[in-house]
Order: structure tokens, then sequence, then C-alpha cells
């Protein structure tokens, strides 16, 4: 199981719609979910909840969407943290990843 949360960890923070809403400082939830989802482990969405930091904002697939503000503050500060609890066993994986700035953009585009 600790595969399977290893999976998902990767799969939302090596997201590049992912990183892309951190550097907009926009709270995505959607992009979470979404990426999570393309970690094919027979992710099931009623069971899934998601935090930015301790503020849920999605709980047993149901979003909270009366927490928008307080989502939007946390991702503006330079570090936070996004908890994706999956609830279909004991598995955890912690992984650090990082937004896309625009010097990464601007020095990876083509010219």
């Amino acid at each position: 199981q600790d595969a399977d949360a290893e999976k998902v960890a990767r799969a939302v923070g090596n997201s590049l719609l992912v990183k892309t809403s951190w550097y907009g400082n926009d709270p995505n939830w959607g992009r979470l979910a979404d990426a999570a989802g393309y970690a094919r482990i027979g992710l099931k969405a009623d069971t899934l909840d998601i935090y930015y930091n301790d503020t849920p904002a999605v709980i047993k697939g149901v979003p909270q969407d009366q927490h928008l503000e307080t989502w939007k503050t946390i991702v503006s500060e330079p570090r936070f943290t996004v908890t994706i609890n999956l609830n279909q066993g004991s598995g955890r994986y912690q992984l650090l990843s990082a937004d896309l700035s625009e010097a990464y953009v601007d020095f990876n585009k083509s010219e």
C-alpha cells in the first residue's frame, strides 16, 4: 500500500497542471484529484479527502468550498502542505515538490 501512496504522491507532485496552479496561487483541488487519478491505483472519488495545510478542501469526495479564501491564502505562502487521504488503506508517502517559476519556464521554453 505504500507503493500506491507513492504513486499518488508522485503523480500529484510531478503534475505540471498542479505546479502551474500553485505558481498562480490557485488552490485548484480538482487538479490535485485529477492528478491523483493518473496514478491508476483504483482511486475512489467518494472516499477522497484533500487538505491545504489543515484546512479541508474535499471530504469524502465533497468539496468544502466555504474555505476557498483560506485555501487562497495558504497557497500564496512560500511553503504549504497538501494532504491527500485516499481512505483506502494504511499506506503513507511524503514528497517534497515545488511550483513552476517564471525562470524555470523561461529557461526550458523553446526559442
